[in-house]
């Protein structure tokens, strides 16, 4: 008979991306609460600080507020992007806006939320969700790479294969009709 052993889950190393404490506060108290994960929150109060935090590429996951005074968070998943940020971003945003969540997914966001509308479970899901859809993706991604570069190395093979087999037609049959000249020749003279 076996026994469930309890596993102790993976402390997941998160960034947030917002100016307000109050907002820090909030996230932070709800990833305590998550039932599940564990969470290690970073905090970067503006779009500079965040731009260089993403650039070190140390956490597992982003949130990143859509109201950055001055900027938006659509400005950081797109240059997050563009910078090749490999970690989830998810876009949190005080109030519902669809053509906002609809730029956001465009502009490569994982997730929307609605930080009224967030529960510690609801959080976490969404935290660990984007970082398992993120992982396939890259899994998807290398598997291309490495069929693409199997594909080029079967062409490859196949080429020197077919130049192979027509350097041998071409050898053996030119030793066949150089013998097939003699014999003629041999034949006419007699």
């Amino acid at each position: 008979m076996g026994r469930s052993m309890d596993v102790e889950p993976e402390t997941l190393k998160v960034l947030l991306v917002e100016n307000n404490e109050d907002g820090y506060i909030l996230v932070r108290n709800l990833l305590d609460e998550a039932p599940r994960s564990r969470f290690n929150l970073d905090w970067a109060r503006d779009y500079e600080m965040a731009i260089q935090e993403l650039d070190l590429q140390r956490h597992d996951a982003y949130l990143v507020d859509y109201d950055l005074k001055g900027r938006n968070g659509l400005d950081i998943l797109r240059e997050a992007i563009e910078r090749g940020c490999r970690a989830p971003l998810v876009l949190l945003t005080a109030k519902s806006e669809p053509d906002i969540d609809i730029a956001a997914v465009r502009a490569g966001a994982s997730d929307y939320l609605v930080k009224s509308e967030i529960t510690p479970h609801l959080l976490e899901r969404s935290i660990r969700y984007a970082i398992e859809r993120k992982r396939a993706e890259e899994t998807l991604k290398d598997s291309q790479h490495q069929l693409r570069h199997l594909s080029a190395e079967l062409l490859h093979v196949q080429e020197e294969e077919r130049k192979l087999i027509a350097s041998e037609l071409h050898g053996n049959l030119g030793q066949l009709l150089v013998a097939v000249k003699l014999g003629v020749e041999n034949s006419l003279a007699h």
